[in-house]
């Protein structure tokens, strides 16, 4: 079944009766969540919200900067603020963590909009929209250095790590500026911003605005101001870097006699909050939701989300279907009823299923297996919240809901399995294993290592699993052995393998062809580390939680130790 492809999967199991099947929806540890009762479920309300909506804590940040000089008349003055109110209330229906400054140059700069004053929303497009002009020369250098000094600055609002856009909106040459516009361009502080130039109307200095804007790709010409909304959509995506951002969940809630009264409503609350909160920050995410027990209902479909609050009421008015746990139905129900284009179903967005339950199936013809192994389940990520006190102490349910194996190989003299993917079921007895590790010495078989995961790691009768995404991770700080590399990388069985190679040494740096051969191990320059001494391992270790916990589906990853 197609319809699975791309979904995200998360499950709710509630009650003291939460079965391994539950942790098996969920496909994964991180998505399985365990609660004593119904009335806790709130908890986990802020990892769900943040989980459908996909925020990054470190936001992005948008100076716009507008010519108020004389050489723009106060009509098209007014096109262009209209133009910048327009794209932050875009954006801002869009994600809420992206902050804007809008900074007017005539005779003299001004901060209009500081990122500070972003809180409140309302009011942040109420100054822009009444901004009045300076007028006077054109100091567009001036304006692009104030942003620099008195904008992306942590004491106005600036933020860390944060992505940050420069987009500048002007009509022509720059005038009588004191400051020099390559030296501004070529300040530290401007390292890492992407700068976007507009430029509008006939007599446009192109050369300069191509300057500013550091790229042809990133210089808009524009003949008149009343063009700028035409702007609109290739700005926006720009800024957004996706375009028609949004996200499809799917909730799938318990309703048979299993589920008390007061517990159903409280699971109707939580759907409902959810919903609520995840609204006020992405105007594209949609949601359904279906219930089962003796039937399955769609009791929200897709279709029914552009009425907000008609949506919030029809969730706040479901009634208790009670009747047998068929949860397997439930899913089925939802790949071929409610995740298809006839009840709103948009193509290549990203889906979530949450299923909220609390103990054994019961009374389905349907096999669990099978549908969570149909091949429309790629790409589909699945959560479990198993609430009841049993589920604290059921450490089969939490097992089966791994799906992240680990493996560990050494190698020198000779190339020896640390850590098969068969071993990780025991978690302390692996851990274990791993940190008691003995040193082989001897020389560098990387190469050998490399083909010996394929044929003696990743593979059934070692634990592997097929269809499971797959990681390697290589730690080495010398040179390649002589086995030809480029062979073993092309093998057949290392299509789909995502490689990463972190090369420790105080020589690291120089010797270039360790370098190049550590980068085609990795296959990419974004996956190769280079570290001074193993010390500084540990500065990697959040950059690699991030690489494997970013990867939904993956299952398996080997790190291989020198």
């Amino acid at each position: 079944m197609l319809q699975m492809e791309g979904i995200v999967y998360y499950a709710t199991g509630t009650g003291p009766k939460v079965l391994k099947e539950i942790a098996e929806i969920a496909g994964s540890e991180n998505r399985f969540f365990k609660i004593s009762n119904y009335t806790n479920l709130e908890n986990i309300l802020s990892y769900l919200e943040k989980s459908i909506i996909g925020i990054k804590d470190a936001g992005t940040e948008i100076a716009f900067v507008l010519d108020g000089s004389s050489s723009i008349s106060p009509w098209d003055f007014i096109m262009a603020t209209g133009f910048i109110y327009d794209v932050i209330k875009k954006v801002w229906t869009k994600n809420f963590s992206y902050k804007f400054a809008v900074v007017q140059f005539g005779t003299d700069i001004r901060t209009e909009l500081s990122l500070k004053e972003n809180n409140d929303r309302l009011r942040a497009l109420d100054k822009v929209k009444n901004i009045p002009q300076i007028y006077g020369d054109t100091m567009t250098t001036s304006a692009l250095y104030h942003v620099l000094t008195d904008v992306f600055v942590p004491q106005k609002g600036s933020r860390d790590n944060g992505k940050k856009i420069i987009i500048l909106l002007s009509d022509g040459q720059i005038g009588k500026d004191s400051k020099n516009l390559r030296d501004v361009l070529n300040m530290p502080q401007m390292e890492g911003i992407v700068r976007y130039a507009v430029g509008l109307g006939t007599d446009i200095a192109v050369e300069e605005m191509t300057e500013i804007a550091g790229s042809k790709d990133r210089f808009f010409k524009v003949s008149n101001f009343a063009e700028l909304k035409n702007m609109m959509q290739p700005l926006e995506k720009n800024i957004i870097g996706i375009e028609g951002a949004g996200t499809e969940v799917a909730f799938v809630l318990d309703g048979s006699s299993n589920i008390m009264e007061k517990d159903f409503e409280r699971a109707k609350d939580f759907i409902y909050n959810v919903m609520k909160n995840v609204w006020t920050t992405c105007v594209n995410c949609k949601f359904a939701v279906v219930q089962f027990g003796t039937d399955t209902r769609t009791e929200l479909s897709l279709k029914e989300n552009n009425n907000f609050l008609r949506a919030l009421d029809k969730v706040k008015n479901i009634k208790h279907i009670y009747g047998d746990t068929r949860t397997t139905s439930a899913l089925y129900h939802v790949l071929t009823d409610v995740f298809v284009p006839q009840y709103g179903l948009r193509e290549n967005k990203k889906k979530i299923i949450i299923l909220l339950s609390d103990g054994q199936m019961s009374g389905d013809t349907r096999n669990l297996s099978d549908v969570l192994n149909m091949p429309q389940m790629e790409g589909i990520t699945r959560y479990a919240i198993g609430v009841g006190l049993d589920v604290l102490k059921n450490p089969q349910a939490v097992q089966e809901m791994t799906e992240c194996k680990i493996a560990v190989v050494q190698y020198g003299r000779v190339i020896r399995k640390e850590l098969c993917l068969k071993e990780n079921n025991d978690l302390l007895r692996a851990l274990y294993k791993v940190k008691h590790v003995k040193q082989i010495f001897g020389i560098t078989k990387t190469t050998s290592v490399i083909n010996h995961i394929l044929t003696d790691v990743f593979v059934p009768q070692c634990g592997s699993r097929k269809n499971s995404k797959k990681i390697i991770i290589l730690l080495s700080d010398v040179l390649v052995a002589p086995r030809n590399l480029k062979e073993v990388l092309r093998v057949l069985q290392m299509q789909g393998i995502v490689r990463y190679a972190i090369r420790v040494g105080p020589k690291v740096l120089n010797e270039q062809q360790a370098t190049k051969e550590m980068t085609e191990i990795a296959g990419s320059k974004d996956r190769f580390f280079q570290i001074s001494n193993y010390t500084d391992l540990e500065n990697t270790v959040s950059s690699l939680e991030n690489i494997i916990n970013g990867m939904e589906e993956m299952e398996l990853q080997t790190f291989c130790l020198p």
